[in-house]
């Protein structure tokens, strides 16, 4: 385990350019940051490619899953080649139960929010 600015990195992951991170709609859990290189986040509207973000070192993703509980929303691949430090779920979870009911609370309806604007704008895109 190493330290990443306040985050604890269990493992780290390099993945080349082009290669998926993960998939729009997939399930599995992890929070990352970006260690180095470049992600790009985007979604399939109709079809079609809608760019939402590229990341870069210093970013989290997968936060709306882990504090949502959500399935991705996103694709994320990597643009050039990249490291990603998959953040221990462990003391995150300790942290995060460590907080009152309705702060949690406060903090689990943004991730809701986040999608619900995510899935307008992509409408809008269409």
């Amino acid at each position: 385990m190493k330290k990443v600015g306040m985050y604890t990195i269990v493992e780290e992951k390099t993945y080349d350019e082009g290669q998926v991170i993960f998939n729009e709609n997939s399930s599995e859990a992890g929070l990352f940051i970006v260690i180095s290189g470049l992600v790009e986040t985007s979604r399939s509207v109709e079809g079609r490619k809608f760019v939402i973000d590229t990341l870069q070192p210093g970013d989290i993703l997968g936060e709306m899953e882990i504090v949502g509980g959500m399935e991705r929303s996103i694709t994320a691949k990597a643009v050039q080649k990249t490291a990603l430090g998959v953040i221990d779920q462990k003391p995150f979870q300790q942290e995060y139960n460590q907080l009152s009911r309705q702060f949690r609370n406060i903090l689990e309806s943004v991730p809701v929010r986040l999608k619900k604007m995510l899935d307008r704008a992509c409408d809008f895109s269409a």
